[in-house]
Formats: structure tokens, sequence, C-alpha cells
């Protein structure tokens, strides 16, 4: 049942706990595929002149782009990665007939499906769609935190500590 918008009206309260399906990693590989596609120049960042055919072609009412583009950008006129996969996210909602909140939920959006494994967190597949990564793919490493030296290293000068 896919939600065209036809005679949209936003809804007047946020989006019901577990409304939003998480995103998988599918989706978000779609999403980024499509940013890659959209930014042209390759600066990091999409203008909303090179979102409008493309978004134009998901089937759903002017309304509710309108909608999920003030949602997600307020009045910019251009969208980073995060912001376009968070609209790219909201529009697959309504093409499945999940109306777009008012308001984002608190905390990291999209939300996220949680298959973590070695293979997931660093490009691989899984099962019978197991291939290797093609060089359209972009594979996110994990950022490690930068840890202090285990052994401070002393001046040349300086007499060695008592021991």
């Amino acid at each position: 049942p896919q939600f065209t918008g036809a005679g949209y009206v936003p809804q007047t309260t946020g989006a019901t706990p577990g409304a939003l399906p998480p995103a998988t990693a599918a989706d978000l590989a779609r999403y980024q595929a499509a940013f890659q596609q959209l930014d042209a120049d390759r600066d990091g960042v999409v203008q909303g002149s090179d979102c409008f055919t493309y978004f134009m072609q998901w089937g759903l009412d002017k309304a509710v782009l309108r909608h999920i583009w003030q949602l997600v950008a307020g009045d910019s006129a251009s969208l980073q990665l995060p912001q376009l996969t968070s609209c790219l996210y909201l529009m697959d909602a309504a093409k499945r007939g999940v109306r777009p909140p008012v308001t984002l939920p608190p905390g990291p959006f999209p939300p996220v499906a949680h298959n973590w494994s070695l293979q997931s967190q660093f490009g691989g597949a899984t099962g019978a769609s197991a291939a290797p990564p093609t060089s359209q793919t972009a594979v996110v490493l994990p950022v490690f935190p930068v840890l202090p030296p285990r052994f401070a290293e002393q001046d040349q000068g300086a007499p060695p500590p008592p021991g």
C-alpha cells in the first residue's frame, strides 16, 4: 500500500516508536550510491535542483517530498550524505505506506538494522549473495579511538626514574 501523498497533510504528532522500520545495509548502500550519482562534481554536497528530478521519479506527491525536505534540511538548498540518506529513507518508508513524521525522532537517524558481523562491518556479504565488493561499493571501516602510548618516552638527558 504505497502512500503517494495525494491530499497530503502532515501528521500532527511525531512518528509512533517502531513505525519506521530500520534501514538495512542494502538500503544504506543504495542511498550512498544515489548520493555518489547525484554529486557529479564530487564536492560532498548535492543541490536541491540536482535532487528534484530524481525525487520526482519516486512517484510521491510534491507535498510529501516538500515535507521530507523541510524535515531533513529545513531551508537549506543542498544536502550532504547523511541528509540525503534521511530523505531517501523517509521516501522509501512513504512508498511502503508509512507517513513521514512531523519531527525526526531523537538519536541517530535513520534507524539501522543491527545485523553486525565481521563481514557486514568490513563490507563483505553473507549467504548466497556473497561476492567480492565492486569498485563502486564504498567500504566504511570502523574508526578506532586514539589510545595513549603504553610507555611515555623519557627525555634522553633526564636521569632514569628510581627503581
